[in-house]
């Protein structure tokens, strides 16, 4: 299945903590290149603090300067 960061995110909450498990299964990466993929979004978004590892899961880090939005390019 072809999941984005939003996709990514929209599963992530800033106070749980979600299972890498538990992402694959709701993302429905079931394919090795897939899962491949989805580890690297999340160390992506790690490295640039959009999410936090704990414990081996992962939670989404709130920021007091910054706006969650959504981008709709029309052509």
């Amino acid at each position: 299945m072809e999941f984005s960061i939003a996709t990514i995110l929209s599963h992530l909450s800033q106070d749980k903590l979600v299972a890498g498990k538990v992402l694959e299964k709701k993302l429905g990466c079931e394919e090795p290149e897939e899962l491949e993929k989805l580890q690297i979004a999340l160390d992506v978004l790690e490295k640039v603090g959009v999410v936090t590892k704990e414990f081996g899961k992962y939670r989404r880090v709130s920021e007091a300067d910054v706006v969650e939005a959504k981008l709709r390019l029309f052509e």
